[in-house]
């Protein structure tokens, strides 16, 4: 039961990701800052808030705000969630890149 529990929500996850990398088509990284959009590709590169802050020069209550706001705006609810929408925002990129 509990392969089928870790299905499920695998499934949620990914229908989640593709809702929100669908939202975010049309008006996709317009909505995050520079600095947002520098946080959220660190934290796809697997860097933790106390690194993002050593290598921006941030402090680490700053990086956490900001990845709040990275949540709200991209519609998920953590980490893991964030990083495979920015891949699939920079896949829509490359395709639509002429």
């Amino acid at each position: 039961m509990l392969f089928r529990s870790n299905q499920k929500s695998n499934q949620d996850t990914q229908h989640k990701v593709k809702n929100s990398v669908i939202a975010l088509a049309d008006d996709e990284p317009e909505d995050l800052t520079d600095r947002q959009m520098l946080i959220l590709k660190m934290i796809s590169e697997g860097r933790t808030n106390a690194t993002i802050a050593d290598v921006l020069g941030y402090s680490e209550s700053l990086i956490r705000q900001e990845t709040i706001k990275i949540y709200a705006k991209l519609h998920c609810s953590g980490r893991s969630e964030a990083a495979l929408i920015y891949h699939s925002m920079s896949d829509i990129r490359e395709t639509h890149a002429v």
